[in-house]
């Protein structure tokens, strides 16, 4: 099947918890590090099964993806991976936004979510892109010798 209708097209990067599996279609890494994250949350709980099904409450699903989106922002900046935490944003906010916005009783919530994750995803990135801006300037001034 996936010969034909290939998960880049028609699925999508997601964890199977019953599986403890990833399967991962694009190459962000954020992306990656957020379906890990949520091997990370679901492998912390004592009844994973459970956790898994209360997956159909909206505020568990919610719980959830924060829970993997905040395990990829923080494994990046463990990393020191500054430029992939700013573009992190970019991608992650808009993701969220769409199962918030699934679960608003109006027509088109899903698309007014990921409209508004786009929103604070860009202005959170703008602030981090301009945070990494001043400290590579501060930087690259403190290596330039001082001259009498």
């Amino acid at each position: 099947f996936d010969v034909l209708l290939p998960g880049r097209i028609f699925g999508g990067d997601h964890y199977n918890p019953y599986t403890d599996t990833v399967s991962l279609y694009s190459d962000h890494p954020a992306v990656a590090l957020h379906e890990a994250g949520h091997s990370h949350d679901f492998n912390k709980r004592r009844y994973k099964g459970s956790y898994a099904f209360t997956r159909f409450l909206m505020i568990t699903a919610l719980f959830q993806e924060y829970k993997a989106s905040e395990e990829a922002i923080n494994g990046l900046e463990k990393m020191n991976a500054q430029r992939e935490v700013c573009s992190a944003y970019d991608i992650l906010y808009p993701a969220y936004g769409t199962y918030v916005g699934s679960g608003l009783p109006i027509l088109g919530g899903f698309v007014i979510g990921a409209a508004a994750g786009h929103i604070f995803g860009r202005m959170d990135s703008h602030r981090c892109r301009s945070g990494l801006r001043s400290q590579e300037s501060t930087q690259a001034s403190s290596a330039i010798p001082a001259t009498l």
